[in-house]
């Protein structure tokens, strides 16, 4: 299985990434997007199932890749793609809700938050702004990710994992969907699994920065 695996991880990253972001796609169809004419409002929530999703679909490869002992050199063209889908919609994701809320008449953001979703529920939008910016900050790694700190910047990426997982949790219709609040939650638990795995993986083989 192994050596499957290694021989055959281009495909391995695709099926990953395609199992993550079609059930997204699927479950936003039938809960928002398939209901009446399209607007940003409806159509904001898919671009942050499928984000959330492709990220998820990092880690797992990740972790498959040190399992498998397949040595990536440089950058594959899945990373690439998703890389950049992901940069791009976790960008629009906010935006269109902002736009949204503006042209309700609601205001400009964080106020409009609270106007809109209530006090308690203001408060998971803006815990979604917080994990856009740290996410944000990845982008960094172009000039700093062999400086000695940049291990924090990528702890805090897990850090905004679990915030967008409760973000989403609490706020997304599609998520307490049946059969999507467990593909859900099956993501949560394999994320967890493969932070531990490529934790101990890394301590183990890798140099101290």
């Amino acid at each position: 299985m192994k050596q499957w695996v290694r021989n055959n991880f281009s495909v391995v990253e695709w099926v990953i990434g395609g199992g993550a972001t079609i059930p997204a796609v699927l479950v936003w169809v039938l809960t928002t997007g398939g209901t009446g004419a399209l607007s940003l409002l409806k159509v904001f929530p898919v671009f942050g199932l499928v984000a959330f999703g492709l990220m998820w679909s990092h880690y797992i490869a990740g972790m498959l890749r040190r399992w498998s002992g397949y040595e990536r050199h440089g950058k594959d063209i899945y990373w690439k793609v998703s890389a950049g889908l992901v940069l791009a919609l976790i960008i629009l994701h906010p935006v269109l809700l902002n736009v949204s809320l503006v042209q309700a008449g609601l205001g400009l953001p964080a106020a409009s938050y609270f106007t809109a979703y209530g006090e308690i529920d203001g408060w998971f939008l803006i815990l979604g702004t917080v994990s856009l910016l740290i996410f944000l900050s990845f982008e960094l790694h172009r000039w700093f990710k062999n400086r000695k700190w940049w291990k924090w910047i990528e702890y805090a990426q897990v850090v905004a994992m679990v915030a967008i997982f409760v973000h989403g949790t609490r706020l997304g219709n599609e998520t307490v969907v049946g059969w999507y609040s467990v593909i859900w939650w099956g993501m949560a638990l394999t994320l967890l699994f493969a932070w531990v795995y490529n934790w101990r993986y890394d301590k183990a083989h890798l140099p101290r920065r």
